[in-house]
């Protein structure tokens, strides 16, 4: 309200009315066309005032207000009117010449424009300067045309309205400056300096009489102007506290109405509102799937929610009737019972937690017999003096959760135990922490203790010796999404243990950036161990294979290689008994007797490599072994290799298998032969007897004693410390493929193990390579020399039945039968030998049947020949030394086995054998 009462407001509101007026009841006809004018003078001038009052708000402060209207109002009369006085006083400018008064006219109106609109000019400096235009003009007045000119009238307006904008102390100062002015230019005309012409008073008395009255008057009308615009200002000032009193308690008083308007419409919204929550709270307590409840402090129950009949199939009356022993089981009653009885102390000391809610579980009987468990919450109810009234409680069916949770805990538990078992870790890496979480079995592959989630990135890195090539794979994953799966060693930080890990991961995405890793981490030291050894169980089953297949192919060359060896014997020796003993022709047949019974041992030779003959342990001499190795090998290896060989005749015996023995020199000698392959060299073989003592001995398994020792060495490449400590194991080579299977110093060593020896290597890259075999010295053993005691041949009578396949070997047999006078009928064909034996089969006292032949094979004939006469013996010859259980040969009548080629001898010791034996079981 106080704005009211202060000019510009009112100015404000008037201009406002009319302006109103003006526009819409058009009450000055025709002068609509002058409302922009007026609108923009309106603004015109506010703006103005506001520069004129600054750095003061005019809108706060009504006085400053009030002057700078005033001061306005001064200043732009000035401008208008000093514009038309300039005009209008252009010929008396002229014609009195009073330039100077032209001056003093423009330069007020050049001040009164700046005044006008300069921003930078304090409302005091503005004032005084517009003011000092009218003390000025005062003073240039009298001087120009008299003290009885307007000019007294300028100076007494100076002072008035210093009063009026600058108060009563500016005001005082002003009538001084007006009474030394007025004294200056009445001093000056009186000594008449100036002024001669200037109508004056008749005497200076008069004059000074006149000025000190008009010096009084103007100090009386200022200071009476200062006083009243002071007095209006309080005034005002007085008015304007009150009236803004008086507004703010009115707002107050309105606020206050709304307030108590608002509270009373929030009551009855909440008397509603609370009528509704009653019904709502009723409706959801009895339709709810949670047992709401009450109970007293002596823990019976005061009310029960009807959804107890779908939790626990009571009625809310059955269950009401409970006590809590019958409500909860045994365990979780004593839980209850104990739980609210620290309630109800806290309670009691003067805690506030007491009355604080408790969650709690407790395992709850129903009605059909079964258990549920619940999740409870419940609270003590405070009642008068903050004593507990009561008891409430919530009660939810947590039977199914609990049931998924112990499931969940067991299924991690299994989880745990299989990444235990198989050893499966696995982790985290939060990309935007660079952090990584750890599973327990991480940690423990690792081998750092976990006393945190986070695996510590810089000791994991330390475990493990290629973290360069970990890192870029994980980078690639994260920067270029590779697929991450690598493995690398780890060497754990608890003991050094050094392990193989396999690590698998898998970027996860938001918005497609990426934000975690999940990796998965396993030992896969016994994986890989396994793999290995499946991989050298592979190896050596295919090298079984290929042996067994080897042996396939031995026994059938056996087979041939022995039918046909055999008529070379059988005729050979033949000729031999028939020619006389000095015919020049037996050298020769006892050469070609001599050449076919090498070439049997030859194939018996293939036949043990291959395994399809048994090792024959016996005490032997190792020179005419290593001998008749030595000349296959010459005969094998180029000339470029030369064998120098140095073998003592005076070397005892030992006890082994000569093939087993030609097999261990044909082995070393052909490791020599390819460690020279390239560049030639010498190979040297050394036999002779040495005595070993406790101090010689090369393992625990030998004993001191005499030892037959063999060394093969050769200039070859030799083998560097590595090589040499795996040359006996199964299938280690570095010979190229389809040049060694890496078998043959195993064979080596094993037949030297077996034969109680030991095998010593050793080797100098670039300069060769010598194995020394020592084989224990048989020292019972006393060569004899074998003597050639002719026996005589047993010879018989007896009718045969001789079945064979190759014509040539059944027309020798024959002979060699009929040579010890026996009646033989022969057969090329088991079919046509088995029609002859049906015909008259008590016509034969013996039958020999070839093993292998087409059609019918000879265990199957002899099958068929019992059937026909269970007494019939049968011999069975071979080509090569099948073996037959012995309950089989003697279920097929077989009382015997023949080895191709047969000499003489053997057979007609066999034959005389089988019968002899049939008629001593006869006679008993």
């Amino acid at each position: 309200m106080s704005c009211v009462f202060s000019k510009p407001a009112i100015y404000e509101n008037l201009c406002r009315n009319c302006i109103y007026k003006i526009k819409n009841r058009n009450i000055i006809p025709g002068f609509k066309m002058t409302l922009p004018i007026i609108e923009f003078y309106y603004k015109f001038q506010k703006d103005a005032v506001n520069r004129i009052a600054a750095p003061y708000s005019p809108e706060q402060d009504s006085l400053i207000s009030w002057r700078s209207h005033i001061l306005f109002t001064i200043i732009m009369t000035g401008w208008i009117l000093g514009t038309i006085a300039i005009v209008a006083s252009l010929g008396l400018f002229i014609r009195e010449n009073a330039w100077g008064l032209a001056l003093l006219d423009v330069f007020s109106f050049v001040l009164c424009v700046i005044l006008i609109f300069s921003n930078r000019i304090r409302y005091e400096i503005r004032s005084s300067i517009a003011l000092f235009i009218f003390f000025a003009i005062g003073n240039v007045v009298i001087l120009s045309v008299g003290p009885l000119s307007g000019g007294s009238l300028w100076l007494f307006t100076f002072a008035v309205l210093v009063a009026a904008l600058l108060g009563s102390k500016p005001a005082l100062i002003a009538v001084f400056l007006n009474a030394f002015s007025l004294s200056v230019i009445t001093w000056l005309i009186s000594t008449g300096k100036i002024g001669q012409d200037f109508p004056f008073f008749k005497t200076p008395q008069a004059m000074f009489a006149t000025g000190v009255n008009f010096i009084v008057l103007n100090a009386i009308a200022a200071v009476s102007v200062a006083t009243l615009v002071k007095g209006l200002v309080g005034t005002h000032e007085k008015e304007r506290i009150l009236t803004k009193n008086l507004e703010i308690e009115q707002i107050h008083l309105t606020k206050a109405k709304k307030d108590l308007e608002i509270k009373i419409e929030e009551h009855k919204q909440a008397e509603e509102a609370l009528r509704e929550s009653e019904n709502r709270y009723r409706l959801i307590a009895e339709n709810v799937a949670d047992v709401i409840w009450t109970m007293d402090m002596n823990l019976n129950f005061t009310y029960i929610s009807p959804s107890i009949y779908q939790q626990r199939g009571y009625s809310v009356e059955e269950a009401i009737a409970h006590s809590l022993d019958q409500v909860v089981i045994p365990d979780s009653h004593e839980k209850m019972t104990n739980l609210f009885a620290e309630k109800v102390a806290l309670i009691e000391s003067g805690d506030e937690e007491g009355f604080k809610p408790v969650d709690f579980e407790v395992g709850q009987p129903c009605k059909d017999g079964s258990v549920i468990w619940t999740s409870n919450n419940a609270r003590i109810l405070p009642g008068p003096a903050n004593q507990p009234a009561g008891i409430l409680g919530i009660t939810r069916d947590i039977t199914k959760r609990k049931l998924a949770v112990q499931a969940l805990q067991e299924s991690e538990a299994r989880l745990k135990k299989a990444q235990s078992v198989a050893k499966i870790g696995n982790w985290e890496y939060d990309i935007s922490k660079g952090k990584v979480w750890g599973s327990e079995e991480a940690f423990d592959i690792y081998g750092i203790e976990r006393t945190s989630p986070q695996l510590p990135l810089d000791r994991v890195e330390a475990c493990i010796p290629d973290a360069q090539r970990v890192n870029k794979a994980l980078i690639d994953l994260i920067q270029e999404k590779k697929k991450y799966d690598i493995e690398f060693e780890v060497r754990k930080e608890i003991n050094g243990e050094t392990i193989l890990i396999h690590s698998i991961a898998e970027l996860v995405l938001e918005n497609d950036i990426p934000i975690k890793v999940l990796g998965v981490i396993q030992d896969i030291t016994v994986q890989k161990q396994a793999e290995r050894e499946r991989e050298s169980l592979k190896s050596q089953l295919q090298q079984a294979q290929k042996m067994e297949s080897i042996g396939t192919l031995a026994g059938g060359i056996a087979h041939d290689f022995n039918n046909i060896l055999f008529p070379i014997v059988g005729n050979t020796e033949m000729l031999l008994e028939d020619i006389p003993e000095n015919s020049p022709l037996r050298d020769n047949l006892n050469a070609v007797f001599d050449g076919a019974m090498r070439a049997k041992d030859l194939v018996k030779q293939i036949l043990t490599f291959s395994r399809q003959d048994s090792f024959e342990i016996k005490l032997m001499k190792m020179q005419p072994v290593i001998k008749e190795a030595l000349k296959l090998i010459r005969s094998t290896i180029p000339t470029t290799i030369e064998i120098k060989q140095y073998i003592s005749s005076e070397c005892g015996a030992i006890k082994a298998d000569p093939t087993q023995i030609h097999q261990v020199v044909m082995n070393l000698a052909t490791n020599a032969y390819h460690a020279m392959e390239d560049t030639g060299g010498e190979l040297k073989v050394n036999l002779k007897e040495i005595v070993l003592g406790e101090q010689d001995l090369l393992n625990p398994n030998m004993e001191p004693g005499t030892y037959a020792s063999l060394t093969v060495a050769d200039t070859g490449v030799g083998m560097d410390k590595d090589v040499r400590e795996n040359i006996f194991d199964p299938y280690f080579t570095t010979k190229e493929i389809g040049k060694g299977t890496g078998m043959g110093l195993s064979v080596v060593h094993g037949i030297v193990h077996n034969a109680g020896g030991s095998i010593q290597v050793n080797s100098i890259p670039g300069q060769g390579t010598e194995f020394h075999i020592y084989l224990p010295v048989v020292k019972s053993f006393f060569e004899q020399q074998e003597t050639q005691i002719k026996e005589p041949i047993q010879r018989g009578t007896e009718q045969i039945l001789l079945v064979d396949d190759e014509e040539a070997i059944a027309f020798m047999e024959k002979q060699m039968l009929e040579r010890l006078g026996y009646s033989v009928v022969s057969r090329t064909s088991s079919v046509e030998a088995l029609e002859a034996f049906r015909a008259n089969p008590d016509k034969f006292d013996l039958v020999i049947t070839d093993m292998a032949m087409p059609n019918m094979s000879g265990d199957k004939l002899a099958s068929e020949l019992v059937t026909i006469r269970s007494d019939i013996p049968i011999l069975l010859c071979t080509g090569f030394s099948e073996r037959m259980p012995e309950e089989r040969a003697k279920t097929l009548g077989i009382k015997g086995f023949l080895m191709k080629p047969i000499v003489l001898k053997d057979l007609s010791n066999k034959i005389r054998e089988v019968l002899d034996n049939k008629e001593s079981s006869g006679q008993e």
